[in-house]
C-alpha cells in the first residue's frame, strides 16, 4: 500500500528530506510537492496570513510551519499526511542568536510539530535581517559562501560545518520525530476517525 505525502514547498532538500524521513516507516511513498503561496484556502484566516521571507522568533516560525501545513490540508484533503517545514531566527534568552527549524506533520485528523535542533548564527547577521524584511538568511549565506541557493543544496550548516552536516539532514531527523506520534496512535491517544480533527 502507498502512503501519499504532500509537502508544502517545492525546494528539492525539503521534498527529500520528507521522502527518507517517511521511507523510514513506510515502504511505498508517494511524494508531491506545492507552493502554498498560490493556495486559496476554504479556511478566510488562513487566506489572511502575511508570509514575510524570513520568519523571525520561535512563535512565528512555529506559526509558519503550522501554516503550510494546515493550508495544503485544506486545499488537497485526499492526502494521507501532509508536511510543513520551516526554518527561522531567534533570539534566545541569553542574548545569543541561532537558527532553528520547526517540522509539521498532519494526517486528515491530527496534527504535530517539532522544533529541530539550533544552530548558532552570527549576531551580525541576524541584526541585518531584522532590519530588513525583503532579507532572506539564504542571501546572506549565499554571499558568505560564495555557492549560489544554498537553502536548496547544503544550506547554512552545511557551509558552517563543511558539509559534514547538511540541511536535509536535520529537516530529516526532525521529521522522524514528528512522526512518533503516529506510529503510536493508542499510545498518544490519536483517533482514526477522519471526522474528529484535533490538534496539538
Amino acid at each position: 500500500m502507498s502512503i501519499k505525502v504532500q509537502v508544502a514547498s517545492k525546494n528539492p532538500i525539503k521534498i527529500q528530506a520528507a521522502k527518507e524521513a517517511f521511507e523510514t516507516f513506510f515502504h511505498d511513498v508517494r511524494i508531491t510537492p506545492i507552493d502554498v503561496p498560490t493556495l486559496n484556502s476554504p479556511n478566510n484566516y488562513l487566506n489572511q496570513v502575511q508570509w514575510t521571507n524570513q520568519p523571525i522568533g520561535e512563535l512565528e516560525t512555529f506559526e509558519y510551519s503550522q501554516r503550510r501545513v494546515q493550508l495544503i490540508r485544506d486545499y488537497n484533503p485526499e492526502f494521507d499526511y501532509y508536511v510543513g517545514l520551516e526554518g527561522g531566527i531567534s533570539q534566545t534568552r541569553f542574548g545569543t542568536h541561532r537558527i532553528i527549524v520547526f517540522c509539521t506533520v498532519a494526517d486528515p485528523v491530527y496534527i504535530e510539530t517539532v522544533r529541530g535542533c539550533e544552530i548558532p548564527l552570527p549576531s551580525h547577521w541576524y541584526e541585518a535581517l531584522v532590519d530588513d524584511p525583503f532579507l532572506e538568511l539564504g542571501t546572506i549565506v549565499d554571499k558568505a559562501s560564495g555557492i549560489e541557493n544554498i537553502k536548496q543544496k547544503q544550506g547554512a550548516i552545511g557551509f558552517f560545518t563543511d558539509n559534514k552536516i547538511n540541511r536535509k539532514d536535520i529537516l530529516k531527523e526532525t521529521l522522524i520525530m514528528c512522526l512518533i506520534p503516529f506510529r503510536n496512535r493508542t499510545l498518544f491517544q490519536i483517533s482514526s476517525d477522519k471526522k474528529e480533527k484535533n490538534s496539538h
